[in-house]
């Protein structure tokens, strides 16, 4: 049964980062007029803000802080992390 459990897991993980993979190519394709070959490493380098994002929301910030009903530092501290890294891009 727990193998099952990890099997499970690492598809859901693989899936969340296609998903997220996939969207990063098709914003970056459909916001540039030219519509150049985007390079494995240009996507890689894109996406790594987000996993590392996902994982400190799924892993630190959701049951530290919005499980123990800090609410206020939780929305303040979601907040920093997606300016954290959606600031760069803007």
């Amino acid at each position: 049964m727990l193998q099952l459990k990890r099997k499970f897991d690492v598809l859901y993980h693989i899936g969340i980062w296609s998903v997220l993979f996939s969207c990063i190519i098709l914003w970056r394709t459909r916001n540039h007029m030219v519509r150049e070959g985007l390079t494995n490493w240009e996507v890689f380098f894109t996406g790594i803000p987000y996993i590392a994002l996902y994982y400190l929301h799924a892993y630190w910030l959701v049951p530290s802080f919005l499980f123990r009903g800090k609410r206020r530092v939780y929305i303040l501290l979601v907040l920093a992390a997606l300016l954290s890294v959606i600031g760069p891009q803007l």
